[in-house]
């Protein structure tokens, strides 16, 4: 994609480069207390693309100047909110999934508002392509063989009409506003963190915004962009690089020696790309593995988690595809290896509730004799002494699962699990942006679509392989594709580059 030239009204930029683990936003943070002694907190700007993002650095805002409250900082927003707020909507304006329901109960489309590129419906992809091509993106990458462009015109001409009959705007309707207004916020200093995230709509609202700003701080790292599917452009960021004062954070307080090695081999590939490295801080060598085994890697899970004590984000399981978690997940489910996806942990607490009463009700004197019959009727219990797998108090086959984690760690345990932080995380690799595990196994098994953005776009697809093989701080395990369509070309052209 082309490059945005953005222009700011002062001379003062200042933008912040750095690899995975190395720092950016604390550094960038690390000015605050000098702004604060200058200007009042509230005017300074702090925007992201993601709430996520937002609460971090409202914390390590705090954390540096404890005198402060998120109530002092109200321009602490993602870009989305901020454009919200200052077009003087309500929140009854703003489209919600509910009202997305509706839509589609009413026009009989299927819209789910999932928010990756490949999992998926077909109404989600051609809403990401519009909500692409109003960022400014390009959508050539969006078409692929079984793209219909009358459905599309339709979906996208329903969508616009059911909003103006309900008096509904979407998040990049109060961008789209906020350009229109073209009136800049009220602050002296303003920081962006994520830049690489950002498309060139966002870049368009930042420029209006920080008009009246008179330092203006910008963070990023154009290898961890993974949002060109949406209309992201990094491009925008690597030619602000040639034009401001650019400090490169070289230095990863996460990586260890092998795993850096290999995202080395991964950045060498990128073509557009501002020139940095990130040489681990620690003497750390770790390792790189390739396991085609799925058992392999449960019984090293087990083993490992064992060991250690059952250690929060000890371990991350990274994918291209949502679809592609439930293979790995029944055999997690076969090793009893406790684990949580992006829906909960491997029990819903709702069956951990009814496991724990049925236990309960075996003990003297727990509940009423009324309860009880009731709640042995409710769920087709014979005796409260047999197994719960001889009852329907949990649906379908996962009764048997259930029954393995809690012969296995005891109810009680179960329960803790499912609260605590996830000792072992299944998820797509845009869920862990910013996240860091001490094991993380990436898989190489892609969709059609994905192949197909491969062949059109190779940058983003090493960086979103980047930023899956950046998170671990001991080991990293690359796991070769069991589906027709996989990474693994791409695997072998990384290690063609790693250098001893």
């Amino acid at each position: 994609m082309k490059a945005l030239d953005v222009k700011f009204s002062t001379e003062d930029v200042q933008i912040y480069f750095a690899g995975a683990g190395a720092g950016k936003t604390h550094a960038m943070m690390e000015e605050l207390p000098g702004f604060l002694e200058v200007y009042r907190p509230d005017e300074i700007a702090f925007v992201t693309f993601t709430r996520k993002g937002v609460m971090n650095g409202i914390e390590r805002a705090i954390q540096a100047n404890p005198h402060l409250t998120p109530d002092d900082l109200p321009y602490f927003q993602t870009l989305h909110r901020l454009c919200f707020h200052e077009s003087g909507l309500k929140h009854k304006n703003i489209m919600e999934r509910t009202d997305m329901a509706k839509f589609n109960d009413l026009l009989g489309f299927h819209v789910n508002l999932a928010h990756t590129f490949d999992n998926q419906t077909d109404d989600d992809k051609m809403l990401q392509r519009y909500d692409a091509l109003r960022s400014g993106g390009d959508k050539g990458v969006f078409i692929h063989s079984s793209y219909d462009e009358d459905h599309y015109a339709r979906l996208i001409s329903a969508y616009e009409a059911f909003k103006a009959a309900n008096d509904l705007v979407d998040f990049y309707d109060c961008l789209l506003r906020f350009k229109e207004r073209g009136l800049p916020i009220g602050v002296k200093v303003f920081m962006v963190d994520e830049a690489q995230d950002l498309t060139h709509t966002h870049w368009e609202v930042v420029e209006i915004a920080s008009q009246n700003a008179e330092k203006i701080r910008i963070a990023g790292d154009d290898f961890q962009a993974l949002f060109s599917y949406s209309g992201a452009s990094p491009e925008t960021l690597i030619h602000l690089a040639s034009k401001y004062k650019t400090i490169k954070l070289e230095k990863s307080y996460r990586l260890p020696h092998a795993v850096y090695r290999f995202a080395r081999g991964i950045t060498k590939l990128i073509q557009n790309k501002v020139e940095k490295d990130y040489v681990p801080a620690k003497n750390v060598e770790g390792f790189v593995k390739t396991i085609s085994d799925h058992g392999i890697l449960a019984r090293i899970m087990r083993k490992d988690l064992e060991d250690s004590g059952y250690i929060p984000n000890r371990w991350y399981l990274l994918f291209r595809a949502n679809h592609f978690i439930a293979d790995i997940a029944s055999t997690l489910e076969a090793f009893t290896v406790p684990y949580h996806t992006s829906k909960g942990f491997v029990i819903h607490e709702r069956d951990i509730a009814k496991i724990k009463r049925f236990y309960a009700y075996r003990k003297e004197g727990y509940g009423s004799p009324e309860a009880k019959q009731h709640f042995m009727h409710q769920y087709g219990i014979q005796d409260i002494n047999d197994d719960f797998t001889e009852s329907e108090l949990v649906p379908s086959n996962h009764k048997y699962v259930c029954f393995d984690y809690v012969n296995k760690y005891g109810i009680d345990e179960i329960e803790r699990m499912s609260k605590a932080q996830p000792y072992v995380l299944l998820a797509t690799t845009h869920k862990v942006k910013g996240g860091e595990c001490d094991y993380c196994a990436v898989f190489m098994d892609s969709t059609k679509l994905v192949s197909e953005n491969t062949m059109l776009d190779l940058d983003s697809e090493l960086r979103v392989l980047y930023v899956a093989c950046t998170r671990p701080c001991i080991g990293l395990y690359l796991i070769p594709s069991q589906s027709r369509y996989g990474m693994d070309n791409i695997i072998e052209l990384v290690w063609d580059m790693v250098e001893d």
